[in-house]
């Protein structure tokens, strides 16, 4: 990783609505379960398709679907929810989509996840959705093939090796729990890694683990956020779960995913954390901490950190962010500011939040010397 000079500093800048709580329907927020509506929370990721257009993907509350809003001037103004495709058991499965790539073929692929009531139920289903006309039109895959996980979600957006094949970062579990789930049974079967797609996507099979749980020291790994270059090492942030706390842990990947090394704690800790190379070689991380959103970035490969600046204070859900040029980065994200169900950095018992997807940017400043 390059250094940067100490007269700049990326900043957060002005912001602009993708999805207003105007634009879906608030019912959920009534009090009732998530799971009558297939949906609680806004998640939004984005991408730039080969035809030079914005687009983010949206989970919308009703109908129980995923919509695409798409963007051509660089995400100024966008157009309004477009439908693409519907939860078939909005009944059983909540809805998510968790990383949004464009693949040198062009084809774009959305990580789909369908989530039981309670997450940790086995057999959550997982795939990804595609389309291969600058995001018009979208196929539904085959479900991943995901074991020896009992269960798993992906956390983050596909990576594509250098071989042409795909890799789906996936979060979950090993083992069935005996009789209660409990945190201990986290501790003990906890893992994250990798299951492989060799079709562009439409079938994944072939799972890595990347990080397992570690008995002796007691914690598991949860919630990791990648960084995969074309060359060079792979870096990992990864919560590293306790029976109660969690730390936040670096590892690092020589082999392109395929092994990894012991997890090093550094300092912080971010909720539903996203990683982004910056094009001066730094790494942007954003997640939910103290406070509500906020980002921070290093410039060595994650060891350290130089600065920490908030964001809003309310949102959620995986932030994904979009390097626009060389001093421009454009991040998606759940969000309640500004509507009438806006809630401070907490889910208050009874009420469901971020019922909007908004963007922002992040600009480098240089200070006058």
């Amino acid at each position: 990783m390059t250094s940067t000079s100490n007269n700049s500093v990326w900043t957060p800048a002005e912001s602009v609505v993708l999805v207003s709580h105007k634009d879906i329907n608030l019912r959920a927020v009534d009090g009732k379960r998530p799971i009558d509506y297939g949906a609680w929370q806004i998640s939004g990721w984005a991408a730039r398709a080969a035809n030079g257009d914005l687009l983010a993907m949206t989970n919308l509350i009703e109908p129980y679907c995923m919509a695409v809003v798409s963007s051509r001037d660089n995400g100024r103004t966008w157009t309004k929810p477009r439908p693409v495709w519907t939860n078939p058991r909005p009944k059983e499965f909540n809805a998510y989509v968790f990383g949004l790539k464009v693949l040198s073929s062009g084809r774009i692929l959305a990580g789909i996840n369908l989530q039981h009531q309670n997450p940790l139920d086995p057999g959550n289903p997982i795939f990804a959705l595609y389309s291969d006309d600058h995001g018009n039109t979208w196929n539904e895959g085959q479900h991943a093939n995901y074991k020896p996980f009992v269960t798993a979600f992906t956390p983050a957006s596909i990576v594509e090796d250098s071989d042409g094949s795909l890799l789906m970062p996936i979060d979950g579990v090993l083992e069935e729990p005996k009789g209660r789930q409990t945190n201990l049974w986290l501790v003990q079967s906890g893992a994250t890694g990798f299951v492989r797609s060799r079709d562009q996507g439409i079938s994944w099979g072939e799972t890595l683990i990347a990080l397992g749980p570690d008995l002796r020291l007691g914690y598991y790994p949860s919630e990791p956020a990648y960084v995969c270059p074309p060359s060079g090492p792979w870096i990992m942030l990864v919560r590293l779960r306790t029976l109660e706390p969690a730390f936040l842990a670096r590892s690092v990947s020589q082999d392109r995913g395929r092994s990894w090394s012991t997890p090093q704690l550094i300092g912080g800790d971010m909720a539903n954390h996203g990683l982004l190379l910056l094009p001066d070689g730094g790494i942007l991380e954003t997640g939910m901490g103290s406070g509500g959103l906020k980002l921070r970035v290093s410039y060595d490969g994650g060891f350290t950190w130089l600065y920490e600046m908030p964001l809003e204070p309310s949102g959620d859900v995986a932030m994904s962010g979009l390097v626009l040029d060389e001093s421009t980065v454009f991040l998606v994200y759940g969000s309640a500011t500004g509507d009438p169900y806006h809630f401070p950095n907490g889910m208050p018992k009874g009420a469901y939040y971020y019922s909007g997807l908004r963007g922002r940017w992040v600009r480098k400043l240089y200070a006058a010397l």
